[in-house]
């Protein structure tokens, strides 16, 4: 049972370091190369405790239209029923799904993944809906400020750039997700642009 739970463990916390759509990479020379148009707050953990290990990743955004979304992402493992459980929903209704303080990395995550909903994906035995519950404080461990510019490209072809600033915290998590509780160890992380201005 120790080799299943430390292998539930790392596969856990690989499922939580999977990026979402609107995760924003660097190019070669150094520029964000930006799929929001001005806020992205994400925050992701994992851990086990008692017969449960879990993770969450969740993404709140405005994407280039401007439209705010979210994508909320949960995956358990239960040792009591020996299951996997893997939940993902994404779409407008999420866009509240997750608050983050860029000042001191506090976060906040508040969703219900329910199976039936047509925005849902899952699979491995998700029944009923996965509520989480979560809050998140800095714990000293590591924290980042960076400033630079970004770029956008739109499907019309128009290229944009501005300036963007970031903030990154590691995280300890409490609270639930689904049947699993706390803590969860993790990082947030708050992304704005600003000075948006189009090139071409």
């Amino acid at each position: 049972m120790k080799r299943c739970y430390f292998a539930a463990c790392v596969f856990i916390a690989t499922m939580s370091a999977q990026p979402l759509a609107h995760s924003a990479p660097i190019d070669p020379v150094g520029t964000e190369v930006t799929r929001f148009l001005t806020t992205l707050d994400t925050a992701n953990a994992s851990g086990c405790a008692g017969n449960f290990c879990a993770s969450f990743i969740a993404e709140v955004f405005d994407d280039l239209n401007g439209v705010p979304g979210g994508t909320v992402r949960a995956t358990i493992i239960d040792f009591n029923t020996n299951q996997f459980h893997f939940i993902q929903c994404s779409g407008p209704e999420y866009a509240n799904s997750l608050f983050v303080s860029s000042g001191n990395g506090r976060a906040t995550v508040n969703a219900t993944l329910d199976p039936s909903s047509p925005n849902c994906s899952f699979f491995f035995n998700v029944l009923a809906p996965v509520t989480l519950n979560i809050t998140g404080l800095a714990d000293g461990t590591f924290h980042t400020t960076r400033q630079g510019t970004f770029r956008q490209e739109i499907n019309n072809g128009g290229i944009f750039v501005g300036q963007f600033e970031s903030f990154q915290f590691s995280d300890t998590f409490s609270g639930t997700i689904g049947s699993a509780f706390g803590p969860f160890q993790g990082f947030v992380r708050s992304d704005r642009n600003s000075q948006r201005e189009r090139v071409r």
